[in-house]
């Protein structure tokens, strides 16, 4: 079986309905997939009606972002309560942060010249989490910009004009989150983070895994962060980043084959977590 252990929805920045995402992995052989929306949970019991109609396990997790010093990295949490108060108030918390952030870098926009309208935005984001993709997207729709890639170079990037930092978790409160909720944490691909030096004191933090396999690792980076893993005694995860076929350009998700020995061994370190 294959598994894909990283996808998005319209839940947050994806351009895949929870159903549409289901859809998509049963016409590409997948037996599992994992929503994990940043920072919220809306996206995972759509997808688990979709799923159960279509024999295709879903699996529930989210996405944090985290501040480690200068570098931002990303937490993948699996298989925890998803009625947890602790996890579920947080996660209201920085959606509220990304509501606010998107309105400041609007307005940053609108002082740039460019009469990009919030309600443009927020209707694209719809009842998910806002994101920059989100503004990305009203851009191009708008005429103001060519691509993606484009609006991002230009002003949503760090250190771009219309940037602004959001609300974020230190790595070892995202794991602590995610372990209290009897889940399982996760370094989402960490070749993007460029800090393989991290990954110990990520691993002393309570890091359980590494997200091995993604669309943007190379066989070689593959390689590399398995032989990390064993070294580290972490988990092997993987999934494809799948943000549908408007969120990064094109539809990732069965352009990386992740085996679903990943998924039993997640659900082995989720039970040892929950007791």
């Amino acid at each position: 079986m294959l598994v894909d252990l990283h996808v998005h929805t319209t839940a947050s920045d994806g351009t895949f309905s929870p159903h549409e995402a289901v859809a998509s992995a049963h016409e590409k052989n997948l037996g599992a997939i994992a929503i994990t929306d940043h920072d919220t949970l809306a996206g995972i019991t759509p997808a688990r009606e979709e799923g159960r109609k279509l024999g295709v396990e879903v699996i529930g997790g989210v996405e944090l972002g985290c501040d480690l010093g200068p570098r931002e990295l990303h937490i993948l949490g699996y298989l925890f309560r998803e009625d947890d108060p602790e996890l579920t108030e947080k996660l209201s918390s920085l959606a509220q942060g990304r509501t606010y952030r998107g309105r400041e870098m609007v307005r940053r926009l609108n002082k740039l010249g460019i009469p990009l309208p919030w309600e443009d935005v927020a209707s694209l984001a719809g009842e998910g989490t806002v994101g920059r993709l989100h503004i990305a997207r009203a851009l191009i729709r708008g005429g103001w910009i060519g691509s993606h890639n484009e609006a991002f170079a230009k002003f949503l990037n760090p250190n771009r004009p219309a940037y602004v930092p959001r609300m974020r978790l230190l790595p070892g409160e995202a794991i602590e989150l995610i372990h209290n909720a009897g889940g399982v944490a996760i370094l989402a691909h960490p070749k993007l983070i460029n800090g393989d030096k991290l990954i110990p004191q990520l691993r002393d933090a309570g890091l359980d895994g590494l997200e091995v396999y993604h669309t943007r690792h190379s066989w070689q980076d593959v390689a590399k962060y398995s032989k990390i893993a064993q070294e580290l005694d972490l988990l092997v995860t993987g999934g494809s980043d799948c943000h549908g076929p408007g969120g990064k350009g094109e539809v990732l998700m069965g352009q990386i084959l992740v085996p679903g020995e990943c998924l039993v061994a997640l659900k082995e370190k989720a039970a040892e977590i929950g007791g």
